[in-house]
């Protein structure tokens, strides 16, 4: 290593919330059981698995994370074991503020939610450090 700032990676050059969220997440409905959604998570792939995003119709309900999910009595109702206010973000919000509030609040994701309250997906963990490390990168390139 040269002691240069490494260039960004691609993914890192998006600049609002909207560019780093996914809708390929688990999703459950309020009134589902819990161990009827467990069972729905096995054999299916996700882009991020560390909440399910419980969803009204197209508007978001709340957020379950699978740590809770797991632990949860399965005769019960995803809406017993949700976070049903959630943070959430809008699809035009910074990125840097976006990572900030994730980790302030110690979410495992965060919620992007349109003006009409409509789920546009969930920010995984590892898209958010990226933010955080390219503008870290951009900070030091500053000094």
């Amino acid at each position: 290593m040269n002691g240069s700032v490494p260039a960004q990676p691609p993914e890192a050059l998006l600049g609002v919330a909207a560019d780093h969220a996914t809708r390929a997440v688990p999703i459950a409905g309020p009134a589902e059981s819990v161990a009827k959604v467990r069972g729905a998570l096995a054999g299916r792939a996700f882009e991020s698995a560390n909440d399910v995003a419980v969803l009204d119709g197209a508007a978001l309900a709340g957020v379950v994370p699978v740590e809770r999910l797991l632990a949860a009595d399965g005769d019960m109702q995803i809406a017993d074991v949700m976070d049903s206010a959630p943070p959430v973000v809008a699809p035009g919000d910074d990125q840097e503020v976006v990572a900030w509030r994730m980790i302030e609040r110690g979410q495992s994701s965060i919620a992007v939610v349109d003006g009409a309250g409509r789920f546009a997906g969930l920010i995984p963990p590892n898209r958010m450090l990226a933010v955080l490390l390219a503008e870290h990168h951009e900070d030091l390139a500053r000094v």
